[in-house]
């Protein structure tokens, strides 16, 4: 029998996309029998909910700020073979769920990466770099730490919107997505079980990215961490420390708490905060260091080496060289400040569509 597909949407205090979000699944190629559409969300407008009801998605309303335990409500109501997370404010294309029903044919498969489109908040492209074409790579599944550090390298953990997994393959670990809020897009992968078979396929390009500053992890301009990206710093942070307990293999656990380490060194060498023990956080630092080199990742370690280097002689400066870097991260992708000039919380827009950390 083929598959059947569970879409799972989350939202936090945020409707403005959501429309658009579920339009674009039911803009599927494939008939309506083979998915179902899941919306948790904290809060909705009465006359939007009713209008999203009538499409035949299933609402489920929780308080939570959590973005994990959102998606556990969503899991619990599942009944799909495969699940594919959808960001409220991202958009699959029509082609996308009659791929994840190909490839989950294969009873192997427990894990499966596609590329995305980067837009800005109005559907526009950003970032006009196309991938080179290459067939999808395949790994046994568990996941070794190496092939963790190689499937990063090559972008297979962005994006929720970009994960599937099959629900027989997670669903064992959904007390793991409890404290998970701030990088969820690594959550999903860490805390898959296999045995089985993971495809990463990065040059199928299957959904689009909303890419706007309303997203934690994209802080403004200036040479100060605003306070939106601290509390995504240290969110990610404590998320890392709980998938470090959670993660089902050995391997998972490690990578989780290289990525910890390696969030905590940015906080610790910016603004000399630890999210744990402070008199063991240079320690920390140091195996965050080698723990990148041991993945390979020799553009981060040498990040993280720097700064250690320079937080002690100046933590604004290492702060200004850090908000830098992230200002070229940025503007590499096309997504340029903004001119408007209402700020909320640190964050330019409209609060009641302000989310952080449910990317």
């Amino acid at each position: 029998m083929a598959p059947r597909v569970t879409v799972l949407i989350t939202a936090f205090q945020r409707q403005k996309y959501l429309m658009d979000a579920v339009r674009s699944v039911l803009a599927s190629t494939v008939g309506r029998d083979l998915y179902e559409v899941i919306l948790v969300i904290d809060e909705i407008d009465d006359r939007l909910a009713a209008g999203i009801a009538e499409l035949g998605v299933q609402i489920i309303r929780t308080p939570s700020s959590r973005g994990g335990e959102m998606w556990v409500a969503g899991l619990r109501a599942a009944s799909g073979d495969v699940v594919a997370f959808l960001d409220d404010d991202d958009c699959f294309y029509p082609g996308k769920l009659a791929r994840l029903l190909e490839i989950f044919s294969d009873p192997a498969v427990v894990w499966y990466h596609h590329g995305f489109r980067r837009v800005d908040a109005m559907r526009r492209p950003l970032s006009p770099s196309v991938p080179t074409p290459s067939p999808p790579r395949s790994y046994p599944a568990p996941l070794s730490r190496e092939d963790f550090g190689r499937i990063r390298h090559a972008g297979g953990f962005y994006n929720n919107t970009c994960h599937a997994v099959r629900r027989s393959a997670i669903v064992g670990n959904l007390d793991g997505f409890v404290e998970v809020t701030f990088g969820q897009d690594f959550a999903i992968p860490l805390l898959t079980s296999g045995p089985g078979r993971v495809v990463i396929d990065l040059t199928n390009i299957l959904s689009e990215f909303r890419t706007h500053w309303s997203q934690g992890s994209h802080p403004l301009a200036g040479n100060q961490i605003p306070e939106s990206h601290l509390r995504f710093l240290r969110g990610i942070v404590r998320t890392f420390l709980s998938l470090t307990q959670k993660a089902p293999t050995e391997d998972a656990r490690g990578f989780s708490r290289c990525r910890a380490e390696s969030y905590e060194t940015l906080l610790w060498t910016t603004r000399g905060e630890s999210i744990s023990d402070p008199r063991g956080a240079p320690a920390r630092a140091v195996r965050a260091v080698y723990g990148n080199l041991a993945e390979r990742d020799l553009f981060h370690a040498t990040i993280l080496s720097s700064f250690l280097v320079m937080a002690p002689v100046s933590r604004p400066f290492t702060e200004a060289v850090y908000m830098t870097l992230k200002r070229v991260e940025m503007r590499s992708i096309g997504l340029e400040p903004p001119k408007s000039s209402g700020v909320v919380g640190g964050i330019p827009g409209d609060a009641s569509h302000v989310v952080i950390g449910l990317r």
